[in-house]
Order: structure tokens, then C-alpha cells, then sequence
């Protein structure tokens, strides 16, 4: 068997050792890559480090870090009650008001990864109130904030129609939408698959508890707000901006500093970490690429846009979605389009990339899926969720295909 090969089976052996072990799956990636690396693909010591995601991480410990404090001095805990009212006790609407609310405010300019990082801890905070799993609350979070994130204005969406207009899509609001109905599609499913219909109604006393902000968590309010209007409207690095909110609340004094920084996720950052620098050796070693290729080879006119949607997924999985896979692949929707002699729509085509490229982002190895860990509570099974999180992730890009392939990648 080729080396490509064994090296994504070995990827699938590291987390199903970490799952059933009750190991940290990081660690046991760390493990695979160091063994497999450098002695098997002879990759050296600084090559299997290069994958290690800095950014990622950086913007991890950022926003847990600051969100940390605003759970040890109880702000967090009083913006979450002050949500869960919206509901008036009926604990089956909150997950939908997770999905509006992410959807609304990742619309207007932020994108989904930006609103992932601030929704994630709040919401998180909320369903720990209402006793919603948190996998129904993280899923919730990030399909809305990927329902609304692609739209013309948003970092995202201004790189997909940019590009998307070089290649004839001059209107790019079917793709919006197909982006939008394929989201929200998603989260009615993850509702019933998470237990959103089991959930019971709450008794009224949350409803009737006074809730109280004192002058430490006012401060910490208005410097997360601050924070969040820097990062949403200035467009400055939001892990830098958050580490810096961070500071000037405890130079303040709003809350303890050694629980605030013992807050910062430490367990999942092994978990993405470790599982980044596995995935890199894998992608070096052509797992990646295999298996793309294997899935272009079936590619057909009609298969051709739920084909490219698996294909962007999977890149993305282990690039940036922005970054790499749109601007990758985006460009050769005209060459497919003419070599199909037009039998399918370059809107399709765009619609696939752009959906499959940020389907995938919802699994721990991005940043949607790590954020949603980083926030998740402390008597969740973060070992249960990484393995949860990686299947709906890579389930959502399977889900996304299936629905392209009936038609919603076509209402251009």
C-alpha cells in the first residue's frame, strides 16, 4: 500500500487510540507524527512542527483568555441568564435563537470565524444555564454563523464574488443563498441529531432571578465590547485584540488572575495542536492529494459541482478556506465550464467551492470547530466532542454534496 494511503489510516487509528483511550487525541497525534514523519516520509523535526496552526492557537488562547475572565468574576453568567429569558422558559427555541442571532451579526461584516470566537463562549455560557448539550449549542452557533457569514460584505463572501466575477458569476446572491439554505438545512439537522426535540421546558425561576450587574462586571462588559468593536469594525488581529482587552481588564482588577489564565483551554489547544502537526505530515506525505484525485476521477457534468464541493472540503480541511481553497479553485470554473461545453453553471460550480471550502470548518481541526471546543464546559467529555465535532465537520461536507447534488447549488 502506498505511503499516501497508510498515512490516512493512520490519521483515522489517532483518534480513534485518543477516543477510546480517554487520551488527549493531540497528544496521540504528536505521537503518530514525530514516528511517521520523520521516519517514514524523512520529513525533519522543524518540517513536522511547521504544521503546528500558530495562528490558530494564538487566536485560541486570545479569546478564551479574555472570555475566561468574564466567567470567573460571573459576567458571563449574567449575560447567559439575560438570553435565556429571550426564550421565556421554552428551552427547545434557544438553540434557534443561538442559529438567528449568530446568523444576524455574522451577516452584517464579521464572517463566521470572527463570530464564532465572540458567540461561542456566550452561548456555550447559556446552554450550560438551560442544560442544552453542548454539542446541540455548538453546532447551533457555528451553522448560523455560517448561515449569515457569506454574504457580499463579509471577508469571505468579498473574496468569493471577487473571484467568482473574474469567472462570469457577476450576481452573486444565488450563491448566498444556496450558502444560507445549505446551513440552515444543516442545523435542523444537528437540532434533531443533538437532542434539540428531547429538550424540556424550563420551570419560570430563571425568569424571576434578579439579575444584577456590579461595577467589576460592567467594566469587564464595555472592555469586551470595546474588544469586539475593534476587532468587527478596525479589522485588527483578533487574537492580539483579545489578549489585549484581557490585560487592561486585570491591570483593573475585575477578576483573579490566576483562575482567569488557568481558564485558557489548555486541553484543546493539545488537541488542535497535536492533531494539526498529524494532518500536515499526512498532507506531505500525499494523503490529501490521493485522495482528491480519486474523487476527480468520478467527476462528470452532472456530478461535477457536488464532486468539487467534497474536493474544497477536504483541502480546506487542512488550509485555509480563504485563504487557499477559494482562491485555488475558484479560478478553474471557467476551464471546467467550457471543457463541459457548458453543461454546467459556473454559479454551481462557484456555489460548491464556496460551501464545501466552509462546511468543513465546523470540525476541531479549524477554527469554528476549535473555538466551539476551547468554549465548551468544564464537565463536558472533550475527548467525546473532538471525535463528535471531526464527524460533523467532515459529515457536513458529505451533507452539503448531497444537497448540491439536488439541485440547491443550482438557482442561478
Amino acid at each position: 500500500m502506498k505511503m499516501e494511503y497508510i498515512t490516512l489510516i493512520i490519521l483515522v487509528i489517532a483518534i480513534l487510540v485518543g477516543y477510546f483511550r480517554n487520551v488527549n487525541t493531540g497528544l496521540v497525534g504528536i505521537l503518530f507524527a514525530f514516528f511517521v514523519g520523520i521516519y517514514f516520509i524523512k520529513m525533519s523535526p522543524k518540517e513536522v512542527i511547521a504544521g503546528f496552526p500558530t495562528s490558530t492557537i494564538f487566536t485560541l488562547m486570545g479569546m478564551t483568555f479574555l472570555f475566561s475572565i468574564a466567567k470567573v468574576n460571573g459576567t458571563l453568567e449574567n449575560v447567559a441568564l439575560s438570553i435565556a429569558r429571550l426564550a421565556r422558559g421554552n428551552t427547545k427555541l434557544i438553540p434557534a435563537l443561538f442559529f438567528l442571532i449568530s446568523l444576524v451579526l455574522a451577516a452584517v461584516g464579521p464572517g463566521p470565524v470572527v463570530m464564532v470566537a465572540i458567540m461561542a463562549p456566550i452561548t456555550m455560557a447559556v446552554g450550560k444555564e438551560e442544560g442544552i448539550p453542548d454539542m446541540l449549542t455548538a453546532t447551533s452557533t457555528c451553522m448560523g454563523c455560517l448561515a449569515g457569514g457569506l454574504t457580499a460584505i463579509t471577508p469571505s463572501g468579498i473574496i468569493a464574488s471577487s473571484l467568482g466575477l473574474e469567472q462570469g458569476v457577476s450576481n452573486y446572491t444565488p450563491v448566498f443563498i444556496s450558502c444560507l439554505l445549505v446551513s440552515t438545512i444543516q442545523f435542523v439537522l444537528f437540532y434533531i441529531i443533538f437532542g434539540g426535540l428531547k429538550l424540556k421546558r424550563r420551570e419560570a425561576g430563571n425568569e424571576k432571578k434578579k439579575i444584577s450587574f456590579d461595577q467589576n462586571q460592567i467594566i469587564t462588559l464595555a472592555v469586551i465590547a470595546i474588544t469586539l468593536l475593534a476587532i468587527m469594525v478596525l479589522k485588527t488581529d483578533t487574537g492580539l485584540t483579545a489578549f489585549c482587552g484581557g490585560a487592561l481588564l486585570l491591570i483593573i482588577g475585575v477578576a483573579d488572575e490566576k483562575k482567569s489564565i488557568a481558564g485558557i483551554s489548555w486541553s484543546t489547544i493539545l488537541l488542535v495542536g497535536g492533531m494539526a502537526i498529524l494532518v500536515n505530515v499526512v498532507t506531505v506525505a500525499g494523503g490529501i492529494d490521493a485522495l482528491t484525485a480519486a474523487l476527480s476521477k468520478i467527476s462528470g457534468p452532472k456530478t461535477a459541482a457536488p464532486i468539487l464541493c467534497v474536493i474544497a472540503g477536504l483541502m480546506s480541511a487542512v488550509s485555509s478556506a480563504s485563504g487557499v481553497v477559494m482562491p485555488t479553485l475558484i479560478p478553474t470554473i471557467g476551464g471546467m465550464v467550457q471543457e463541459a461545453g457548458g453543461a454546467v453553471s459556473a454559479t454551481a460550480l462557484l456555489s460548491a467551492i464556496v460551501i464545501g471550502s466552509h462546511a468543513v470548518t465546523c470540525s476541531p481541526l479549524s477554527t469554528l470547530g476549535a473555538m466551539s471546543l476551547a468554549a465548551a464546559n468544564e464537565n463536558t467529555n472533550k475527548q467525546k466532542m473532538f471525535a463528535q465535532l471531526m464527524i460533523v465537520g467532515f459529515g457536513s461536507i458529505v451533507i452539503a454534496a448531497i444537497l448540491g447534488a439536488v439541485g440547491l447549488f443550482y438557482l442561478g
